[in-house]
């Protein structure tokens, strides 16, 4: 679900770096950028590469549009498989019985709260390895990573143990039909265990992402969907397990991801790395007051977010059990789309944390204008094709005609709200690359107070507006959020990097109350 150089790629040798080059515009792209001197020397172009591997990172040139596709297309796709777990759950629900689907429906956005509790070390993570690799600075990032690890899993572990015993509380504030509480409630304590570990593939997605290795979390999110996919067709039906099956079938393949992102860790990425090494929990202390700053603010919002996001949950299951499903189909279907503008996102923050690193922001500003356009091409896209083929897209998903009707009938306004989203994505990679998570906070809490749930429940509610309203108040926020970080933007204080090795923690906090 999350993050440089260029990706890493397991050539012949069996050792992680470039392939050959081949024709065409991404070998040219490359030959541009690329660099190969030994560690911690500079080539001539200003860059640096660790010898095994070749993890390179990328500058400004003549091509920068290549340079941020070539970065970003593997978190795309890593991004795209893992929001796959969630549109194929729903497919097989769906299809399995509208009760179900609605169930699911009630607990997952309660789940993915759990899960963002965790992310904010995730985060800190990466936007530190990413500035020490762009400066050349190769020794703390396996310690940062390795602790960043640790603070994930003992976080995630907490939470999944909260989740699980409050479940029925958490279940019965969304309120719901009678029928859909129970295998609500049952889904919600079965993802309880999967939080841990995909807490700790956060953070390592991140802190590999930081150095380049986009790819893993790529083929990560493969093994996850290789496990999840079939074990759900088998429990779900096969086994007539329902919305058990599908529980159980996420927390095994969440487990299994983990397990190869540790060994390609260890196995295939550059040894001068350090990375995964128990020693370097031990040293846990000094870090956690570097990371603290970055990561509060990022924890915060995402939960607060998510977190109205079960509120407007619990204005749809006012609406009825219909509704509901027809908003876990319509919200799986769009989500992808959010997914492409958040890894055009996490792209633009990698290349502008590395180029902030290098003290070269001129350079960073080049790689967000290039990563605007990536973004609304593959966000337009998509966007057209629901709007021509609605029925025949959703009914994919479902196959009962009244939960289709509403679909169809909604998707227009759903899709207004990428107007400012992609801006607003954009922008905000360029701002956590720089650590300034608390102004992305405060953003997003003041429209969420002020914007998202009040609309919400006026335009859904009283006035009668139904799902139609629930979306004109996203519009509502994604409006304001684009706002606020566009000002934030303007005034500048993101070009100067976090990575000072003797600052202290305190200048990370001062930076961001600037």
């Amino acid at each position: 679900m999350l993050a440089a150089g260029w990706p890493l790629e397991v050539g012949a040798d069996g050792r992680d770096g470039p392939k050959d080059a081949r024709p065409g515009w991404k070998s040219r792209a490359r030959a541009q950028l690329d660099a190969t001197p030994s560690v911690g020397h500079r080539s001539t172009q200003g860059n640096r590469v660790l010898s095994k591997g070749s993890v390179t990172e990328p500058r400004a040139g003549r091509r920068p549009f290549a340079a941020v596709w070539v970065v970003t297309y593997p978190l795309l796709i890593t991004y795209l498989t893992q929001k796959l777990l969630t549109t194929v759950d729903t497919a097989l629900l769906g299809r399995f019985s509208t009760s179900a689907l609605a169930s699911v429906g009630l607990a997952a956005p309660v789940y993915i709260v759990a899960t963002v509790l965790a992310v904010g070390w995730a985060t800190a993570t990466g936007v530190f390895v990413a500035q020490q690799y762009g400066a050349g600075e190769h020794g703390e990032i396996g310690r940062v990573t390795d602790v960043g690890l640790a603070l994930s899993l003992v976080t995630g572990a907490a939470v999944g143990v909260v989740m699980f015993a409050a479940a029925p509380q958490l279940i019965g504030v969304l309120g719901g039909e009678a029928g859909l509480t129970g295998p609500a409630v049952t889904y919600l304590r079965i993802l309880a265990f999967a939080v841990p570990v995909a807490a700790a593939i956060f953070t390592l997605q991140s802190a590999f992402s930081g150095v380049g290795a986009t790819r893993v979390a790529m083929y990560t999110a493969v093994v996850v969907n290789a496990v999840d996919i079939p074990l759900g067709v088998i429990m779900i039906f096969g086994l007539g397990w329902g919305v058990v099956g599908a529980g159980v079938s996420t927390v095994l393949g969440t487990i299994a991801g983990l397990c190869f992102m540790i060994w390609y860790g260890r196995r295939r990425l550059p040894a001068q790395l350090r990375l995964l090494r128990w020693e370097h929990v031990s040293g846990w202390r000094s870090l956690v007051p570097r990371l603290w700053p970055v990561a509060w603010p990022e924890s915060t919002w995402l939960f607060v977010g998510y977190l109205n996001e079960v509120i407007l949950i619990g204005f749809v299951a006012q609406l009825g059990g219909v509704e509901v499903a027809a908003y876990r189909v319509l919200w799986s279907v769009t989500d992808l789309i959010m997914t492409v503008a958040t890894a055009c996102g996490v792209g633009v923050s990698i290349l502008v944390g590395q180029r902030l690193g290098a003290s070269a922001p001129d350079e960073a500003v080049t790689f967000r204008r290039a990563g605007l356009r990536l973004a609304a091409v593959l966000t337009g896209l998509p966007a057209m094709v629901l709007l021509l083929f609605p029925g025949p897209v959703f009914g994919l998903l479902t196959d009962d005609p009244v939960v289709l009707t509403v679909v169809v009938s909604t998707v227009a306004i759903a899709l207004l709200k990428l107007a400012p989203m992609v801006p607003a994505m954009n922008l905000w990679g360029v701002l956590r690359a720089a650590g300034d998570t608390r102004t992305i906070m405060i953003a997003s809490l003041v429209c969420d107070i002020l914007l998202l749930v009040p609309l919400a429940w006026l335009l859904a509610l009283p006035l009668g507006l139904g799902l139609h309203g629930i979306f004109l108040a996203w519009i509502g926020w994604w409006l304001g959020w684009l706002g606020w970080l566009f000002i934030r933007y303007r005034q500048n204080v993101w070009r100067t990097s976090l990575r000072t090795d003797d600052a202290g923690p305190s200048a990370w906090a001062d930076r961001a109350d600037q």
